[in-house]
């Protein structure tokens, strides 16, 4: 999959093309690790709050 960026970059465009590929694929897996981990968090702060 992308697999467009492994291959000989053409021209400038490609390469530009590519990078943006690539850090929007590396943004969305940051943003749903950090989701999953406020999730928990939530969980957390709902339980301890529920201790108190």
């Amino acid at each position: 999959m992308g697999g467009g960026c492994s291959i000989q970059v053409k021209t400038f465009h490609d390469r530009e093309y590519c990078g943006r590929q690539e850090k929007f694929r590396r943004q969305g897996q940051r943003t749903r690790r950090l989701s999953a981990r406020d999730a928990k968090r939530q969980e957390t702060t709902i339980l301890s709050a529920a201790v108190e």
